[in-house]
């Protein structure tokens, strides 16, 4: 549920590209590229959301398994995805979660 204006609207999950976050404020937004302020952080989100079509590349993106276009190589053994719709923002795998990332991109495709 995300609010515009006075009104509330429900947005479903196959609408969802990516969440990410800015400062402390997270988002979330839609295969027709509208971006919507959410009231959950990223943490909570991580933990209600189903694991077998999102996950939590980094601190500040978490992915939905079916826009991801592309898994590129980038540097130091870190990973960048390409979702579709083309997002702004680089989405890159941390480190830490990269051969996490990699068996569940792997386990989901």
């Amino acid at each position: 549920m995300v609010r515009i204006g006075e009104h509330i609207k429900s947005i479903t999950v196959d609408d969802i590209i990516p969440f990410f976050a800015e400062g402390r404020t997270a988002y979330l937004v839609t295969k027709h590229e509208r971006k919507f302020i959410i009231d959950y952080k990223l943490e909570s989100l991580e933990e209600i959301l189903d694991p077998n079509l999102f996950f939590r590349v980094n601190r500040s993106f978490i992915v939905k398994i079916s826009a991801i276009r592309d898994v590129l190589v980038y540097s130091n053994s870190r990973l960048k995805i390409s979702v579709d719709p083309v997002f702004p923002k680089e989405i890159i795998v941390s480190r830490e979660q990269g051969n996490t990332f990699k068996d569940w991109f792997n386990g989901m495709k």
